[in-house]
């Protein structure tokens, strides 16, 4: 029973956390047309990885747009 209890609300810290994070980003095209995963790793002091991460759920969500395949070249709009 705790157990499921501390596991569901660290989950939801987890959860809340990420949003918020993505959040963040959206909030960045306020100040730029074209986001880098770079502007997103800086801004929430997170690895390229979960930059990466944040950025492809956004795509997914319809919320910005990928211009380029991969590596460097790749960046995002709104």
């Amino acid at each position: 029973f705790p157990y499921t209890t501390l596991f569901r609300s660290g989950l939801q810290k987890v959860q809340k956390r990420k949003e918020n994070n993505k959040k963040r980003i959206l909030e960045l095209f306020v100040k730029k047309e074209e986001i880098y995963n770079q502007d997103a790793e800086e801004l929430l002091d997170v690895s390229d990885t979960t930059a990466t991460n944040y950025l492809n759920e956004l795509v997914g969500e319809n919320k910005i747009k990928r211009h380029g395949k991969k590596g460097r070249g790749v960046f995002y709009t709104k």
